[in-house]
């Protein structure tokens, strides 16, 4: 037995993840499904590591710099990622795999984007500011 994306998304949009995130000082939400697989369907980590490796190859908006993890059927996507939707993709794309039980996202956002030293005194330069930039 696997969830379904649709099941899987139904849950990141039901009313009560919906209700914690518009809480004040909420930074997220994270929902614990625990699935069991029975004995006859359970696959080994190595070949569903392999699926999961495989899906992520073959979905052009997650980078080659994702890494999955198997272990007793649930998956851990690790690496580094530029953009949220890449986060995202990955994290559906590797839920959808059959016989995946839950997925961990540990994917760490990494913004290539950096800004420019020449805007930022442009910008100190109209109003007093301090800026530190942490690297």
């Amino acid at each position: 037995m696997f969830v379904p994306a649709a099941r899987v998304q139904a849950i990141r949009e039901s009313p009560s993840t919906k209700a914690a995130q518009r809480v004040r000082g909420v930074l997220g939400v994270e929902n614990q499904i625990d699935v069991e697989i029975l004995t006859h369907d359970r696959r080994e980590d190595a070949d569903l590591r392999g699926d999961v490796l495989q899906a992520l190859m073959l979905d052009a908006r997650i980078p080659t710099s994702v890494d999955a993890t198997v272990k007793d059927g649930g998956g851990t996507l690790s690496g580094p990622g530029d953009w949220r939707y890449q986060l995202e993709a990955a994290e559906f794309v590797a839920a959808n795999v059959p016989r995946v039980a839950s997925v961990q996202n540990r994917i760490l956002l990494s913004s290539r984007i950096q800004p420019d030293a020449a805007d930022i005194e442009i910008i100190c330069a109209e109003s007093p500011c301090v800026v530190s930039l942490v690297t």
